[in-house]
């Protein structure tokens, strides 16, 4: 019922890694990040917070995007004459799975473009990076060496949101997607806590 959450995926990455970062680079723009270090003396909890609010913000997202899909997926299905019968004995477990197999590598993109912005503190520089990461990077790396571009991000990522692939299991891409999101989260807090926001 809800398959197309899976080719959707990659877009959807995009377009909340391009809001992480904006979210996270804005604040070097005017020097609010001054006042916000002065009104939280702690980094790490006003950069969680950030995550925090974010992360929120990105399963109401997530959420609503499984509902519309789920709610157009039937209609669309009778039209092309698809048997809807099995939908209704595991609707609830289809949308929890859908739901979770598109929220996890959603967040890790989250995670990802707040950690290049954070890094380079330009909103613009996170996204083109993101970006250019995802399809030009791994395509290149896809040419030379096909073998490993499951266990890139966006290929890790893909293969969770589409429940496993022949290359990446279910599980195995879960492990990665949650090592990706811990990497991110992790050079984002350390380099935060310890970078001198004057400069």
């Amino acid at each position: 019922m809800i398959h197309a959450l899976g080719s959707i995926t990659t877009f959807a990455g995009i377009v909340v890694l391009s809001l992480w970062a904006i979210a996270a680079a804005s604040d070097y723009d005017g020097g609010l990040i001054r006042v916000l270090v002065r009104a939280q003396p702690s980094r790490l909890t006003l950069l969680g917070g950030k995550i925090i609010a974010l992360s929120f913000f990105t399963v109401v997202l997530s959420a609503v995007t499984v509902l519309v899909t789920s709610a157009v997926a039937r209609p669309l299905a009778r039209a092309y004459e698809i048997d809807t019968e099995p939908w209704r004995t595991d609707a609830a477990a289809e949308m929890a799975s859908g739901f979770f197999n598109f929220l996890i590598p959603i967040l890790v993109w989250g995670l990802i473009g707040l950690m290049i912005a954070v890094l380079t503190r330009s909103s613009g520089t996170a996204i083109g990076v993101g970006i250019g990461w995802l399809l030009v990077v791994e395509n290149l790396i896809g040419i030379t060496a096909p073998d490993i571009t499951h266990l890139l991000p966006g290929g890790t990522l893909s293969a969770l949101a589409a429940g496993g692939t022949v290359d990446l299991s279910w599980a195995s891409a879960l492990g990665l997607t949650l090592l990706y999101g811990a990497v991110a989260a992790s050079i984002s807090l350390i380099a935060f806590r310890n970078r001198d926001i004057d400069s």
